[in-house]
């Protein structure tokens, strides 16, 4: 894929766009000269690995190493993970925590001969900084829940966010920790700023399992009485998003000679509080996750001991994004606002796909079907 886009989820009354493909039946019309679908250098993406869970889930895993969709005419849906390498102390508490299988009640022993320095030096070859390695303090947990008390920041990317207090099904109190600590800010006038980052849609090829996590989704955090914002509301924050905001990512690139977009699949489970402390791991924002007496989870809980000056993606792009020393800043809030909803128009302008914040009554979709799209009138603009 070419260039990230991060989409905003400004309205209350429907999700954001699927953008799953135009039918296959018919070639893309081409723009540009046909690019390749492989990359013949490297093999990327070979047999399954070219996947696309919205057009057809996975069938004869077995065959692992033939395609199961188009890759001519489907884009691929890409996933963004965060990964951690665990060396030291830490490591060996992870490996205490961890369990192999049903017949190993510990980790098998690593295949290399050296058994008490990690050697770190490959990864010179994988990220260019210069600066050595810093220490920080890292423990590995099983279980896991909303780090409540995050002073004034909070990242958090998750694949689902269901959570809804007093409910009968749901059992989990994230949304009402949240909640606690949003009005005890507004209470005391602090600048405190939680940006959720989740999976635009679910990964489901079924469109009822799908409609039925959105559904959970959507009332935990804003349709119904005890949705979030709601909650917010009835209790003086007029407006939730001074504190708390959703968002969602997006790629696109030339298939084919056509311009094509899908969703960057947010399947990771990674906090980040206040830029000193971190939770990565396998956790979901749900009950599977979170009730202790259904999925197992392992996580590490990472605070920072040595500081360093870093910017994101390891450099500078222009003045605006240089001005991260204060991410609660209503300087930064305001600018990554801006750009997640330029971004959510150019999107819509050019791709036009369902679903979209320009349909909010099923009456409109007619209409909407209609409207022009930007890769057909003039891709090249």
């Amino acid at each position: 894929m070419l260039k990230s886009r991060i989409n905003s989820d400004e309205s209350s009354d429907e999700e954001e766009d699927t953008s799953i493909s135009e039918s296959s039946d018919t070639k893309p019309k081409t723009i540009v000269g046909v690019t390749s679908v492989v990359d013949e250098t490297h093999q990327f993406f070979l047999g399954k690995d070219y996947s696309n869970y919205y057009q057809k889930d996975f069938e004869f895993i077995e065959k692992f190493d033939e395609d199961y969709i188009d890759r001519k005419l489907v884009p691929r849906m890409p996933w963004h993970h965060e990964i951690l390498v665990v060396s030291g102390e830490a490591a060996r508490d992870c490996a205490d925590k961890y369990r192999f299988n049903d017949f190993y009640p510990y980790l098998l022993p690593k295949t290399c001969d050296d058994d008490e320095v990690f050697d770190t030096s490959f990864l010179r070859s994988i990220l260019p900084d210069d600066r050595p390695p810093i220490r920080i303090d890292a423990q590995c947990v099983r279980s896991a829940s909303f780090w409540s008390y995050g002073i004034r920041t909070v990242e958090r990317s998750n694949q689902f966010f269901v959570t809804i207090p007093n409910d009968s099904a749901i059992k989990n109190h994230i949304g009402d920790a949240i909640y606690r600590r949003i009005m005890r800010a507004h209470a005391n006038k602090e600048k405190f700023r939680i940006h959720i980052l989740l999976a635009l849609l679910p990964g489901f090829s079924n469109a009822n399992t799908i409609q039925a996590v959105l559904h959970f989704i959507m009332r935990s955090i804003n349709k119904g009485e005890m949705s979030l914002y709601q909650r917010l509301k009835q209790n003086g924050v007029s407006n939730p998003e001074d504190y708390i905001t959703f968002y969602g990512m997006r790629n696109w690139d030339i298939l084919m000679g056509s311009l094509v977009t899908e969703i960057i699949y947010v399947h990771s489970k990674l906090m980040i509080v206040d830029d000193r402390m971190c939770i990565c791991g396998s956790t979901n924002i749900n009950d599977r996750s979170l009730q202790g007496s259904r999925d197992s989870e392992i996580c590490l809980v990472v605070n920072d001991i040595e500081m360093i000056d870093s910017y994101l993606n390891g450099r500078i792009k222009n003045e605006d994004e240089s001005n991260l020393d204060d991410p609660c800043s209503d300087e930064f809030y305001q600018y990554f606002r801006r750009i997640a909803q330029q971004n959510t128009e150019i999107y819509e302008e050019v791709f036009n796909s369902l679903l979209t914040n320009q349909v909010r009554r099923f009456i409109d979709v007619e209409a909407n079907k209609k409207r022009s799209k930007l890769k057909e009138t003039d891709p090249k603009k």
